[in-house]
Parts: structure tokens; sequence; C-alpha cells
């Protein structure tokens, strides 16, 4: 199954990449997904942003944002379903947590998942290709059902920190100019491979 996460990022240009979805990426791989990255961050428009998603023709969609994100997401989702309107599109993120109703009732997007995404989001991939009922899943919220005991029922912390591996810094393909626009900013990526660059004040 090939999954395509997007970062719809089209406000700034950050100094540190998002670290949630690259611990998504690489929890996901884990059970043997394809994972791409289409990081807005760096775009200029949604050109790219459409050319990305021919290019990996996934089966999966997933959008995850903030609130200052959300205008962008939904324009996001509904470019996905315009190329793809029989792929499913998932989201989740600070802001779906946050307003899981108001993320569902978007006409481009079918699925919300409130709370902490991993292993959640590897719950619903599991019965999507089951074709088993995903709506009773504690955090997931569905396009046209009844979602009332989600307000319940919360969604699953994961207790166990150590079974998420490293973040997937391999995704980023604009890497480089994330450390070009740190500027004085201290710019850290946890990993055994992970760059780590130091203060722009202290480099000589």
């Amino acid at each position: 199954m090939k999954i395509a996460l997007i970062y719809p990022n089209f406000l700034s240009r950050e100094a540190f990449p998002p670290l949630g979805i690259a611990y998504l990426g690489s929890y996901l791989k884990k059970f043997g997904y394809s994972v791409s990255l289409v990081d807005a961050t760096f775009y200029n428009g949604y050109g790219r942003l459409s050319d990305e998603l021919k290019r990996i023709s996934p089966d999966i969609i997933g959008i995850s944002y903030t609130s200052a994100l959300a205008s962008f997401a939904y324009r996001c989702a509904m470019i996905a379903k315009e190329l793809f309107p029989e792929v499913p599109v998932i989201v989740g993120g600070p802001h779906p947590t946050i307003f899981p109703q108001e993320s569902i009732s978007n006409p481009y997007i079918d699925i919300a998942i409130s709370g902490e995404g991993e292993l959640i989001l590897h719950q619903v991939l599991q019965r999507l290709e089951s074709r088993d009922d995903i709506a009773q899943i504690s955090g997931v919220w569905v396009k046209n059902r009844d979602n009332k005991n989600n307000f319940i029922t919360p969604s699953v912390l994961i207790e166990d920190l150590d079974s998420i591996a490293y973040p997937d810094w391999e995704m980023f393909t604009d890497l480089p100019y994330y450390i070009k626009y740190s500027n004085n900013y201290s710019l850290f990526l946890v990993g055994a491979d992970a760059p780590f660059v130091v203060p722009s004040a202290s480099r000589h």
C-alpha cells in the first residue's frame, strides 16, 4: 500500500521540519507500507503538489496540519480528491485533534484522526485493507457516520514510547533547505544518521 503524507505548509519558511510526520513515516514503514512525503514548505503554489501526487499515485493520502495551516490543508484535500476521487483522504495533527467535527465536515476529507496518529492510523490502514469497519476505532471520525462515541472513548495513547522508531528524515527531499533557512536557530534532528546544525552565530 502506497501512502502519501502531505505537510501543507504554504504559510512560511520554517526552521524545523515537522517531527510528527517524520515519526509517523518511520512507524508505518516498520509495517511494510510505502510512505512518501509531500512537503509543501518550499513549494511555490500548488502545481508541484499535484505533480508529486501524480508521481506517487497513492492508495492513501494523509494530511497533517495545525490550525494555522487548515485552509491550505483543505485546498490540498480538494486537489487530492480531484486527482484521485476513489482514494481515501485522511487528516490528523493538532487541528483535527481539537476540531474533528469541523475537519470531517469538509467535503474532500473522508477520515479524521483525533490524537496520536501512529497506532490509530495503523489500525485504520489494516481495516481498510481487510475492508472491515473503521468507525469504532477510538479517535477515528468517518464521513457520514455517527461519531458520538468518540466523545466518550478517547483515542489510544502510546504508553511505550520506545516502540516508536527514530524519525525518518530520508523522506525529506528538501531537508537541505531547512538547514539553509534555519538562520540563527539550532537544527537538531533526532536519529542515528541525522545531521546536527549548530547556531549560525557559531559557524565560522
